[in-house]
């Protein structure tokens, strides 16, 4: 069996919703280092899997807000007014995401509030529902399943594949298995 290793670092803000208390349920931002080992027989291109292709999957990421599908709220269109330089106002309409948090945030004086985001849509990567919040761990779980799709359309011997994502120089989750 042969193999492939590659890295990647990218950059993108998430919050984690499940903890209302934790200091991750700030919209906070990391540079992730994604480690991918992959154990195949290889294509009769000569390849197990093109790095490009390994790379786009991980770059849909990269410069996001990262937010769990169960959060989204009213995806609709904004308008705004800007000021060009002759001096005219033009109107221009992009498309939102709005997030809303299902935690209770509680306030030092006693309220309670709920967070609310939104963001232009182009600036949003949709997390998938059966992934559930944005961690290290459900990050490399998603990442695993990518990249098993993937290499099991161009092979049926497939021995294995380990994603590592690091969310700092100390802190990494990864999910590992037999594939085969």
């Amino acid at each position: 069996m042969t193999g492939i290793h590659t890295e990647r670092t990218i950059g993108f803000a998430h919050f984690v919703h499940t903890d209302p208390t934790s200091k991750c349920f700030r919209l906070h931002g990391h540079n992730w280092r994604i480690e991918v080992d992959i154990e195949s027989e290889i294509h009769k291109d000569g390849m197990i899997v093109d790095f490009n292709v390994i790379k786009s999957i991980i770059d849909e990421m990269d410069h996001k807000v990262v937010v769990p599908q169960d959060l989204i709220n009213n995806p609709g269109k904004k308008k705004i007014w800007e000021e060009t330089n002759s001096d005219v106002l033009s109107k221009h309409e992009f498309e939102t995401i709005a997030v809303m948090t299902t935690g209770l945030v509680y306030e030092d004086d006693g309220r309670r509030s709920v967070k609310y985001y939104e963001f232009p849509r182009e600036d949003v990567f949709i997390f998938p529902r059966e992934f559930g919040a944005v961690t290290s761990e459900n990050i490399s779980k998603y990442l695993w399943n990518k990249f098993l799709t993937v290499v099991q359309d161009r092979t049926e011997r497939l021995a294995s594949i380990k994603v590592t994502v690091w969310e700092g120089e100390k802190s990494y989750a990864y999910t590992e298995d037999d594939a085969a």
